[in-house]
């Protein structure tokens, strides 16, 4: 799960891990990071949309060969249906993970892909659960989800947190508990 504050390039940290994961190089070409290999890579976006997710990737594959991540970068934008509190919602995205076969599929931002109560536990809990199972119908994929997830407004005066802790995301305290890996950014 990675996080951040409004508008502080989750998207942009999205698409360049998609771009380091489908081509097996370096992510933001540091020496801190590495990909062992290259990964099938489906990308679903709910804020861009595919004229601005086209440029986006424009600019970042610019340098990069077609071939180098032809068969292995996918991208959908913009699927109000995929709700993963529906049958149908969750139907949606099973269908697109059987079609493409990807090892790794990010949701961008994963507050867009469901109407459950942010700040329900239980609510959360269930949505975490779901992606469980759908890491469980796809295990020999070795899948992986990465997802993005919104702080909450920051706090001024003399309560300001530290702008880097978990316990920024919005909602419950499942965004923090839950997922295996956190990162959290600043601009």
């Amino acid at each position: 799960l990675f996080g951040g504050a409004a508008k502080t390039g989750k998207s942009f940290i999205m698409l360049e891990l998609a771009r380091a994961l489908s081509t097996g190089t370096r992510p933001f070409s540091s020496s801190i990071f590495s990909v062992p290999g290259k990964a099938k890579v489906l990308v679903i976006e709910q804020e861009l949309g595919e004229r601005e997710s086209q440029s986006r990737y424009s600019n970042l594959l610019k340098n990069t060969r077609p071939s180098s991540y032809n068969d292995y970068l996918y991208n959908l934008s913009k699927v109000p249906s995929m709700q993963l509190n529906s049958n149908e919602g969750l139907k949606y995205l099973y269908d697109a993970i059987d079609h493409v076969q990807p090892n790794v599929v990010i949701l961008d931002p994963i507050s867009m892909f469901h109407g459950f109560d942010e700040n329900s536990n239980t609510e959360i809990g269930d949505l975490f659960k779901r992606l469980e199972k759908i890491k469980g119908a796809f295990s020999h994929l070795s899948l992986s989800l990465i997802l993005s997830h919104h702080f909450k407004k920051p706090s001024v005066g003399p309560y300001k947190t530290d702008t880097l802790s978990p316990y920024n995301f919005s909602g419950s305290q499942r965004w923090f508990n839950t997922p295996d890996t956190l990162a959290t950014f600043h601009r």
